[in-house]
């Protein structure tokens, strides 16, 4: 199993602030999400992704079902778990322009096709 695959989250948080960039939230559109389905934005206009029971809307069974364009956020907190684990963390610097698609959609957080 690779460490990418894996949602550092899936333990579960008390009180998750995942801040996700525009850019990151653009990217996330294109696999067919609504914003609504998995972020939420405070007064100032800062975008977090939404966790529900102290999980990540995207994470299914511990595996993380974005991880080919996971958030910064998140991939930041692997790497320190990784080094927990005394490995050395896989760090993408840049993202593919190609948008990958899911291996399995979360139907109702899809848009309607």
């Amino acid at each position: 199993m690779h460490m990418s695959e894996l949602c550092p989250f899936s333990e579960g948080v008390s009180s998750p602030e995942i801040v996700i960039t525009e850019e990151e939230s653009f990217r996330i559109r294109l696999m067919g999400y609504y914003d609504v389905s998995f972020m939420r934005k405070d007064r100032r206009g800062k975008k977090t992704l939404i966790f529900l029971h102290g999980h990540c809307v995207f994470e299914k069974a511990g595996m993380c079902t974005i991880s080919a364009i996971k958030p910064a956020a998140c991939r930041s907190a692997e790497s320190g778990l990784t080094r927990g684990l005394g490995e050395i963390p896989e760090v993408k610097t840049h993202l593919s322009a190609d948008v990958p698609s899911l291996g399995e959609p979360i139907p109702h957080l899809m848009k309607n096709r």
